[in-house]
């Protein structure tokens, strides 16, 4: 599988900051009031902008963590996944940002979506990123 090769697994972190450049890019031009200009054509789509959270915010923590190597830490007798939680904070304050952009709505509907799409994404699917066991030699 491709995502168990060495070569994709040395190079993820990589692929997590384009794929953060590219979330910083759509975020600065929504700020900037060019949302419409850029995505207006989806308006059409129901939901679309909590499919858009949900699906670019979760793919971020998904590479975001597989790019620290899934490390985690523990915090009141349970274990947090680094990245995710970097994610979490990232999305919690650009979302409270929000309030100082005329052109942006600050959503508790968007959160939820970024954190539905965190949960799945890196949560459910980190065994997309998982090396096989060793068998144990006798």
């Amino acid at each position: 599988m491709l995502c168990n090769s060495k070569y994709f697994r040395n190079n993820i972190g990589i692929l997590a900051v384009l794929y953060l450049a590219v979330i910083l890019a759509i975020m600065f031009f929504a700020d900037i009031g060019w949302a419409n200009r850029l995505w207006g054509f989806m308006r059409g789509v129901p939901l679309y902008d909590k499919f858009g959270h949900f699906f670019l915010v979760g793919i971020l923590a998904l590479l975001v963590d597989a790019g620290l190597k899934f490390r985690t830490f523990r915090f009141s007798g349970l274990n947090y996944r680094l990245g995710s939680i970097c994610v979490f904070v990232f999305v919690l304050l650009e979302e409270c940002s929000q309030f100082f952009f005329s052109t942006r709505d600050c959503s508790s509907g968007d959160l939820l979506a970024d954190i539905a799409g965190i949960f799945v994404f890196a949560f459910l699917l980190p065994s997309l990123f998982s090396t096989p066991k060793q068998e144990k030699q006798s």
